[in-house]
């Protein structure tokens, strides 16, 4: 109802008053003496972190500033521009939903890039749904190739910057709901359906089990394709997580496919694609000389995979969690590296 930070600040105002009124307990116990240095050394910690609070802005944080922020239920979701590489950023806490880049017209994420490539797979495909909006930027891409796109994103905070700052206009329907829960009431067919809730910090495990896919199944054509992006491992222990989605698919799809952002690289954004058809890749039919390319582009990214690593991930059974702590350590690194720091405290 009032948001973390006036839950924090009112907690320590109310630990502060409580310590008061003991201070002032233990002066009529003890004397005047020990009373007034309680009360003195409760000032000065007051004093203190009022001071920490209302610290002026580092001089190097002028390379940024801070378009939009709100408090959610489920994050703190800011826009910020940057500057020195011109870029814009829509975070929720220290996970990058959307980037983009001013005079560019094309995906800054490569994972983006690959599902760009999703209409010179389904040319037919009229219609898709995307689960997790960010900026909403696939919206916009798949309109251009004549796709109208239903849309469920959790936190309307993110809705409402993607339609202020990142000039996102529906072009299907827009849900703001869980989509666990959204997709159970959906009575409709999709060429196209595209599952993007893991590519940020924190992970919606209940959005990934074979029951969830089964459901997505349900609203797929026969002839229809799924993608789902996934951040993981492709290799070591820590790359059980890729093998279990992959395996999952698996059991819910005859046709699977796997393909990444980095090939050769350990850490890597995946794209799974799934269809109960054979998932046909050929550069050669395409109609023209951009979707010839794309494909091309997305076979030198294709990746083997072994499911027998996997487990089955289901709603009795879902360790998915626990699986990528791996995978949580390596995005913060990641972001440290990639990403001001201020750009992610300030």
């Amino acid at each position: 109802a009032v948001g973390s930070k006036a839950v924090f600040y009112g907690v320590s105002a109310g630990l502060m008053g409580l310590a008061i009124l003991l201070a002032a307990y233990e002066r009529r116990r003890w004397g005047p003496a020990s009373g007034s240095g309680i009360v003195l050394l409760l000032v000065a910690i007051g004093g203190a972190i009022l001071s920490l609070a209302g610290r002026a802005r580092p001089a190097h944080a002028d390379n940024f500033q801070v378009l939009y922020e709100a408090e959610s239920v489920y994050g703190w979701v800011r826009v910020v521009d940057e500057r020195a590489r011109r870029a814009r950023w829509l975070l929720s806490d220290s996970s990058v939903l959307s980037v983009v880049q001013e005079g560019q017209d094309r995906a800054v994420f490569s994972y983006l890039r690959m599902l760009d490539t999703l209409p010179f797979m389904h040319p037919q495909g009229r219609k898709a749904l995307l689960i997790g909006l960010g900026g909403g930027y696939l919206v916009g891409s798949l309109y251009r190739h004549g796709i109208a796109t239903d849309a469920i994103e959790i936190d309307p905070k993110v809705v409402e910057a993607a339609r202020s700052y990142f000039d996102f206009e529906p072009t299907g329907a827009l849900i703001v709901d869980d989509a666990r829960y959204a997709i159970r009431k959906l009575d409709e067919q999709y060429d196209l359906i595209i599952h993007d809730s893991f590519t940020g910090g924190s992970m919606p495990v209940h959005l990934l089990s074979a029951e969830m896919l089964e459901d997505l199944r349900r609203l797929l054509r026969n002839d229809g394709l799924l993608a789902l992006v996934f951040v993981g491992f492709a290799q070591g222990e820590e790359a059980r997580a890729a093998a279990s989605v992959y395996r999952t698919l698996g059991q819910v799809f005859a046709h699977r496919r796997v393909f990444v952002t980095r090939p050769g690289e350990n850490f890597n954004d995946f794209v799974f694609l799934a269809a109960e058809r054979p998932i046909d890749i050929d550069p050669a039919r395409a109609s023209t000389p951009e979707g010839q390319s794309a494909l091309e582009w997305m076979l030198v990214h294709e990746q083997g995979m072994d499911e027998s690593q996997g487990v089955l991930i289901t709603d009795d059974f879902n360790p998915l969690e626990s699986m990528q702590i791996a995978k949580a350590e390596a995005y913060r690194q990641m972001l440290l590296e990639r990403v001001d720091v201020d750009l992610l405290m300030w």
